[in-house]
């Protein structure tokens, strides 16, 4: 109604929540300011119940063309007291505006892509404002923040050129990237600001104990003596600066403190406790690094890709990062110029690894420098995780005897690393410790005890036509805790033995008669053909057939029954075409009834989703089940339920080009026809005209669920 006497005023105020009494109250072609009324029942975003009056004004709307615009604080007698979304957005004539401190809350991308607004005075009664309210705004410099706003938001004055910025004294926090730093000239804090102090180029806390960022570029600076903490991402990206003097109370530098800046050298004080991740990171330019003792610290990749030539790390160092030198000049090797304090207590070094010292024994942490061959020091105890993680370059790895455990991923994706000798004192080998690698074969010692998940699944390349087989495995005879047990790596007593992996490359299979679980990665990457699966099988990992592509068919054991079978044979044909019907096949018993999966529906279907085989091939082996019900859950229910769905319509169809209504009362009967498929079915027979199927659903529907309204005209 609005619209129809109005035509000019915004269609826009349909989206504001929930309007009543609704009414155009101004319609000014002087200002091109469209408004109307709404209850105070009104909030913003984020900020809580706002002090709104019983009645005011929302301005939804600006069609005019002004370069200079002055929000009124009252029309015809009502105060203004919201900005829609998108007011003036786009507007390519607006810049300057200024605004009454009525106005209590902006919209949405208030003034986004007003490319040629240059200042802006917005109401003190604000508190929140959209992340998007000045996107594209790339000529505002001049902006004066509500007094009251409580958060600037992340990237809010990212794209503004803004020289002098002041916070607000009930400024609480500043997001990351909230003010753009290439155009500031100075950055102020009102008085009485608790959270915030300023010397006009960074911002600190409030004791100034913290330097939170530099906003003012500049090419040398000098952190104050109060300051304790440089804050994460303080100096991140300023390539501008060349020369820091650390105050000699500063004691951690956070995560991507200097991340790409232009320092040549660095001196830390002895206050300094702690050097986050990637500190510095990408300084191209940092050729030298003097570390005083104190130091306790270095994250990871902290000093990676900068220009340093030599380290010398003192005794009190506890803890070394990953990668915190890698991709510098520094040479590395027992001759190199990576050093550490021969006195150190924790940490040592033999020039391309970093060996960590505890009561509990050495254990190698991480590698300085990627080597075709390394020889782990005698002495060591233990492999850290991940210490040769994706290592395309390693080759050989020669380990200690004396050597005791293998972190998880220690070796992972190594594809170089054909052989590996692990030593007899080995007593736990982590999740995934080999996957990836090339290893053909391995030995496993009488101390082993612990075999993490997939820590032996090797790669397997399923590109070539005759992939190569996984590996094989030996196991001392003496290991009390690990047997082969006809083909397969099993682990537990005699009785109650758990398949680990499929030790041989044999191209048939069955389960051990005592095996009672098949665990993760058991069959990973094997040629087979058939699986025989025993009778005493409880437990099937997911992950059991990761990387098979070549299984055919799986017998499934079957409890014993009168003139029964031994198993039951699911066949997994390669022809993801195969007609319909010749999907499956399973043995019938006497009166021609399939056998029942039981416990096996879910794990036989996980292998089938696993390997991405034909869903709907998965679907139409259920549907030739009796009552179990499919026992799965979470994403890979969501896709059984999905490919169900789908070929249940193929099915339907079928029957229906057929006439084979029996087929939908089998359906029906076994709970696959629920009121949602009906109608959906319905549906479809209406759109090809086949009146027969129609009505025989129809009828099937009244018997289950009663004949319904919109049914009538069917």
């Amino acid at each position: 109604e609005v619209e129809k006497a109005h035509p000019s005023f915004s269609p826009g105020y349909r989206s504001w929540a929930p309007v009543q009494d609704s009414g155009l109250v101004h319609d000014s072609r002087e200002t091109g300011l469209h408004a109307h009324t709404t209850p105070a029942s009104v909030t913003t975003p984020a900020s809580g119940p706002l002090p709104f009056p019983e009645r005011y004004l929302i301005i939804v709307a600006y069609q005019g063309t002004q370069r200079w615009v002055e929000v009124p604080e009252s029309i015809g007698g009502l105060p203004v007291c919201a900005l829609h979304n998108k007011v003036f957005a786009n507007n390519r004539s607006l810049v300057s505006l200024a605004m009454p401190d009525s106005v209590l809350s902006l919209g949405l991308k208030t003034f986004a892509g007003c490319s040629k607004l240059e200042t802006v005075v917005l109401s003190d009664s604000i508190r929140f404002l959209d992340p998007m309210t000045f996107s594209g705004c790339n000529s505002l410099r001049q902006l004066h923040l509500p007094a009251r706003l409580e958060r600037i938001e992340r990237k809010l004055l990212s794209s503004c050129p803004i020289r002098v910025l002041r916070i607000p004294e009930s400024v609480s926090e500043v997001a990351e990237q909230a003010i753009s730093e290439h155009a500031l000239e100075r950055i102020e804090v009102a008085e009485g600001n608790r959270a915030f102090a300023t010397d006009g180029m960074a911002l600190y806390s409030a004791d100034s104990s913290k330097l939170i960022k530099l906003y003012v570029g500049c090419d040398a600076y000098e952190i104050g003596t109060a300051c304790t903490e440089i804050c994460d991402s303080a100096f991140k990206s300023h390539s501008e600066l060349s020369s820091i003097v650390l105050g000699p109370n500063v004691g951690r530098i956070g995560a991507y403190a200097f991340f790409g800046t232009g320092l040549a050298r660095i001196e830390f004080a002895p206050s300094l406790r702690d050097i986050g991740n990637r500190a510095f990171f990408s300084c191209d330019k940092l050729v030298e690094a003097r570390f005083s003792e104190g130091l306790e610290k270095v994250g990871e990749h902290a000093f990676a890709k900068s220009s340093l030539t030599r380290v010398h790390l003192p005794a009190s160092l506890v803890s070394l990062g990953r990668g915190a030198f890698e991709g510098t000049r520094i040479e590395f090797g027992p001759d190199g110029a990576f050093r550490i304090d021969p006195r150190n207590e924790h940490l040592a070094t033999d020039g391309l690894g970093i060996y960590e010292k505890s009561s509990a024994g050495t254990t190698l942490r991480s590698m300085l420098k990627r080597v075709e061959e390394y020889r782990v020091a005698d002495g060591c105890t233990a492999l850290a995780d991940n210490v040769f993680a994706n290592d395309a370059t390693i080759r050989r790895v020669l380990l200690p005897q004396g050597l005791e455990r293998i972190g998880a991923h220690c070796f992972a994706n190594c594809r170089g690393i054909a052989e590996l000798d692990l030593p007899q004192t080995l007593r736990s080998l982590g999740d995934c410790a080999l996957a990836g690698t090339s290893i053909a074969h391995v030995e496993l010692g009488a101390s082993l005890a612990k075999l993490g998940e997939g820590a032996l699944a090797v790669h397997v390349d399923h590109d070539n036509a005759s992939p190569r087989l996984p590996l094989t495995v030996s196991v001392a005879s003496d290991n009390p805790e690990f047997s082969l047990v006809d083909g397969f790596l099993c682990k537990g007593a005699p009785d109650a033995l758990d398949c680990v992996l499929l030790a041989d490359s044999a191209h048939a299979a069955a389960t051990p008669a005592q095996a009672i679980s098949i665990g993760a990665y058991a069959f990973n990457g094997a040629v087979l053909h058939s699986l025989q699966v025993g009778r005493n099988i409880k437990n099937v990992h997911p992950k059991a057939f990761q990387n098979m592509r070549r299984l055919d068919k799986i017998f499934v054991a079957v409890p014993r029954q009168t003139s029964a079978p031994a198993s039951v044979c699911v066949e997994f044909p390669h022809d993801s075409t195969a007609a319909e019907g010749a999907a499956c096949s399973m043995a019938l018993d006497d009166d021609g009834e399939f056998f029942r999966f039981e416990d096996y529906d879910a794990w036989v279907i996980q292998y089938w989703l696993l390997n991405k085989r034909d869903c709907a091939t998965v679907a139409r082996m259920i549907l030739a089940r009796l009552d179990d019900p499919v026992k799965l859950s979470g994403k890979m229910r969501a896709q059984f339920d999905t490919a169900m769905r789908a070929i249940l319509f193929n099915v339907f169809r079928h029957y229906t080009r057929t006439r084979d209504f029996a087929g939908f009362e089998r359906l029906d009967r076994h709970g696959f026809i629920d009121l949602d498929v009906l109608d959906e079915m319905l549906e479809d027979t209406q759109r090809r005209q086949e009146t027969e199927a129609t009505g025989y659903l129809l009828d099937m529907k009244n018997r289950n669920y009663g004949i319904r309204e919109e049914d009538f005209s069917l």
